[in-house]
């Protein structure tokens, strides 16, 4: 088993950063997935389930018209169900980082019951982060709107703003989760940081993002086969290719999602060590 010994804090171009998250993978790939299996593949079963009634709703013809009220609470449940387990996966995904990059320990000795009592501690911070972030983008667009609404040109001036807003925003989950400072204090650091390293976080994210989009795009290809085949024939195989591909597509897409954590996380980190000139002291402690 390689052990990934790179500092989260460091600065590095632009290369480096992506050059950190493929080290990363390399060394931590197996207990990565192994315990992806545990934490995020279960909700994606249920996802794969429950995705059927949404795009059995978006194919018909009839879609908008008139839905039954069983479809209606399958997709309910669905983007229920895709809320919660974006919500356990970060949580896990922030586990693994502050266990391998920040702690220096091996994931290969860590224990399932270890890394859900470490998700655990991420779970009410990565919640409170969730909401003063979409507090924070709903008061500033208010502000927008309301600036906007003065005429055209002050339109056109304020997207580019609230855009540069969302952008800088990107430090403030992986400094509030990854560190022990207080929410308000970790919000208009990350702000300053964010600022002040906006372009690495913008272009380090938009190729990411493209990067992501790929690999998912290949992912929908099952769908689409078991969606044709299922036009075709009506069988129980082809419902039951539907299901494997529409938990396949949810699994890919959450796994492909982590990595966009882990290259804000990269470029967090080197902001941090480019403006402060130092690490962020009071790391919360190891797993046990």
């Amino acid at each position: 088993m390689q052990t990934f010994t790179c500092n989260l804090y460091e600065k590095r171009s632009f290369s480096d950063k992506f050059n950190f998250c493929i080290d990363w993978t390399k060394a931590y790939a197996t207990p990565f997935f192994k315990q992806s299996l545990l934490f995020i593949l279960p909700f994606c079963i249920i996802q794969g389930y429950l995705l059927q009634a949404v795009l059995k709703f978006t194919n018909s013809p009839y879609a908008g018209s008139s839905v039954a009220i069983g479809d209606m609470v399958k997709i309910g449940l669905c983007y229920a169900v895709s809320l919660i387990s974006a919500f356990f996966a970060y949580s896990f995904f922030y586990a693994l980082i502050k266990e391998t990059v920040i702690n220096k320990n091996n994931l290969q000795k860590t224990s399932n019951s270890s890394m859900w009592k470490a998700m655990r501690a991420n779970m009410f911070k990565l919640f409170l982060s969730a909401i003063v972030g979409f507090l924070f983008i709903i008061v500033c667009g208010i502000i927008m709107v309301l600036l906007a609404l003065l005429s055209k040109l002050t339109l056109i001036a304020t997207l580019p703003v609230f855009a540069a807003i969302c952008i800088a925003l990107l430090a403030f989950q992986p400094r509030f989760i990854l560190t022990d400072d207080p929410i308000l204090e970790a919000f208009t650091h990350s702000l300053k940081l964010g600022f002040k390293c906006w372009w690495g976080f913008f272009s380090t994210t938009l190729v990411m993002g493209v990067l992501v989009t790929i690999v998912q795009c290949f992912a929908y290809i099952p769908m689409y086969l078991s969606s044709i085949m299922q036009m075709f024939t009506q069988s129980f195989l082809g419902d039951i290719m539907s299901y494997v591909a529409g938990a396949f597509l949810t699994y890919v897409s959450m796994i492909t999602s982590l990595f966009m954590v882990l290259i804000i996380c990269v470029q967090y980190g080197h902001a941090t060590k480019k403006i402060d000139k130092e690490e962020p002291l009071n790391i919360e402690g190891k797993i046990a």
